[in-house]
């Protein structure tokens, strides 16, 4: 497969752009690059000072995350194939931005903000997705941080493993530390918590650390 078709085909499995006409595809081909990303580089920070861009990941995993003054880390989300970032880096310059850094080799469809602006204001459906998209999001911030003010650990685990289930990232292994850090808490409470909600039957975890929601009725 030619490289330009294997751009529009990673672009129409992207789920913002599928069942797209391939028209328009091209045109967004057109005006964005593929770029690849080694573990552990930081694709975009708070501090960046280059033109403002949006991503959307083609393989690999992302995790975009706050750190406050004394260097504490709370990821935000962690995205996988086929999933859109950069949305939060594109506001307001008096908004906070995020550290967005690949957990795993990452190979990504970069397109500059003025010219994925532009598409909007050609193709009102993309628009619409991008709405309901970020009103995903947003909901998913509200009730973390609901659970967080109201609820007991346990109950803030097993909502956060909720979210990762409905946003099909459960299956995933995530490890102690990014929990904590989803959760926002310790390593060893998310360790501790974990065990108690195996010992309830509430979750099931498997010899490789993949977590598994049991059904409450059984």
């Amino acid at each position: 497969m030619a490289d330009t078709d294997k751009k529009l085909w990673y672009l129409s499995q992207i789920n913002l752009f599928r069942d797209l006409p391939e028209e328009t595809i091209k045109n967004i081909a057109a005006t964005s690059q593929m770029r690849s990303f080694e573990k552990g580089f930081y694709i975009s920070t708070p501090h960046d000072d280059t033109e403002e861009r949006l991503y959307f990941l083609k393989e690999g995993e992302v995790e975009i995350y706050e750190s406050d003054q004394r260097g504490r880390k709370m990821i935000v989300d962690v995205l996988k194939p086929g999933d859109i970032f950069g949305y939060a880096n594109m506001g307001s310059a008096d908004l906070p931005r995020h550290f967005i850094r690949a957990t795993k080799n990452a190979v990504v469809c970069v397109m500059p903000k003025q010219d994925f602006l532009a598409l909007l204001e050609k193709k009102p459906e993309i628009a619409l997705r991008v709405i309901k998209e970020l009103s995903l999001q947003l909901s998913a911030t509200e009730s973390r941080l609901r659970d967080t003010a109201l609820s007991d650990m346990e109950t803030r685990v097993l909502g956060e493993l909720k979210r990762l289930e409905d946003a099909g990232k459960l299956a995933r292994k995530f490890t102690h530390e990014q929990l904590a850090q989803l959760v926002g808490t310790t390593r060893e409470t998310i360790t501790r918590t974990l065990a108690r909600l195996t010992a309830k039957n509430k979750i099931s975890l498997d010899k490789e650390g993949h977590v598994t929601l049991r059904d409450p009725d059984h």
